[in-house]
């Protein structure tokens, strides 16, 4: 599959079993490996180990070591409809997560573009690299949140921005 990459990294006190049940109810499937049944360009994998230059990006921009790392895979070849589709169901599922969890978390776009960030219980959607203005994802997205250009938005006391 050709696709674009999406890496959410979170830090919760929930053990990356119950984080991916969370995020099997939220997307309504009954494992992650059936997520492609319901949207054909969506592929989810959890990651067992986190590169090391990964890890050092995402202990750095949240301030501690994600817990559970999580990768969305957006098929760039599927039909207009399918992808927009998926990105949304993408977009809602990784925000309605962090949220539900009460996690600190980072979403990279290609593993170099911040799109979205998670810091004392506000949620920061990054505009430059998201389709955060999108009705059907504004009209599903948990209070409180913040869109803004500025990536320096919402870094945590002690982390590095991200560049």
């Amino acid at each position: 599959m050709s696709a674009f990459l999406y890496t959410l990294g979170l830090h919760t006190g929930y053990t990356t079993d119950e984080v991916l049940e969370e995020l099997c109810r939220l997307l309504g499937v009954p494992q992650i490996e059936e997520v492609g049944n319901y949207w054909p360009a969506l592929e989810i994998q959890m990651v067992d180990s986190i590169h090391p230059c990964s890890r050092e990006i995402f202990t750095e921009t949240l301030g501690t070591v994600p817990t559970t790392v999580i990768n969305y895979y957006l098929d760039i070849k599927t039909d207009l409809e399918q992808g927009d589709r998926a990105h949304i169901v993408m977009a809602v599922s990784a925000v309605k997560l962090v949220c539900d969890m009460n996690a600190l978390a980072f979403m990279m776009y290609e593993r170099d573009k911040i799109i979205m960030r998670r810091t004392n219980g506000l949620l920061y959607l990054y505009e430059q690299t998201g389709r955060w203005r999108d009705p059907e994802i504004v009209a599903q997205l948990p209070e409180p949140w913040i869109l803004t250009d500025d990536i320096d938005a919402g870094i945590p006391e002690g982390a590095i921005p991200f560049r």
